[in-house]
């Protein structure tokens, strides 16, 4: 049974490098583990087989979570055996977002007023997985200038080609536009127009967050697109 493992260059012979193969398997039958060095100018010193490693690492556990408007600071206590862990995978709706070594990860461009899900999960270098920290939070908008209910109106909604905005009653103004996922798919400046029209034509069909930015607040209206 042969295999090709890439060592990387450690930059001069007073240099050394640790690597870790993965997962490989001997046979009881087994008597005599051999290296080739394709080319010339490896020196292996030191080689050690250690046992394959089916034991999962530690569940992170959470020691910090804080919310402030459209992002979530997550902080973990790295797990007890942390030394073999190569990566954290961070999870948000069940969707992979980062893979990390830090134990801290921060939510931003969130929805605002949305209830998400999160996971981190632990990774060794044999790819066992830990059990997930797992938690809910809800993102919110702050401020005595938060637009209020009525004062903008979005029409057709629901709408099969473009959106027509009433009420905008400011020079300026931001029009973005967010998925179900929470991904910005949409951004338009506004400047002196009562009644901006907007062509979404190119949105597959479903629910998004309009959000419209003025200097008296901000204002988030879901929309369907047909």
């Amino acid at each position: 049974r042969f295999g090709t493992l890439k060592i990387p260059s450690t930059g001069g012979w007073s240099n050394f490098i640790s690597i870790y193969p993965g997962k490989f398997e001997l046979k009881e039958t087994d008597t005599l583990l051999k290296y080739f060095c394709v080319t010339s100018g490896f020196n292996i010193g030191r080689l050690i087989v250690w046992p394959l490693d089916i034991i999962p690492p530690a569940q992170p556990v959470e020691t910090l979570k804080t919310i402030r408007n459209t992002t979530m600071l997550l902080k973990w206590f790295k797990t007890p055996d942390n030394d073999m862990v190569s990566r954290y995978v961070v999870y948000l709706n069940n969707d992979s977002v980062k893979s990390i070594s830090d134990s801290t990860y921060t939510f931003r461009s969130l929805l605002a007023n949305t209830s998400y899900s999160y996971k981190v999960v632990a990774v060794d270098r044999q790819g066992n997985r830990s059990e997930p920290l797992a938690g809910e939070f809800s993102t919110w908008v702050t401020g005595i200038g938060d637009l209020q209910e009525g004062q903008i109106n979005v029409y057709p909604n629901p709408f099969t080609d473009e959106i027509v905005l009433e009420g905008i009653s400011e020079n300026q103004a931001q029009v973005e536009v967010f998925n179900s996922m929470g991904q910005l798919v949409y951004q338009k400046e506004i400047e002196n127009e009562e009644q901006p029209r907007f062509s979404l034509s190119f949105l597959n069909k479903g629910v998004y967050i309009l959000r419209i930015h003025q200097k008296s607040g901000i204002r988030n209206v879901k929309i369907v697109k047909n």
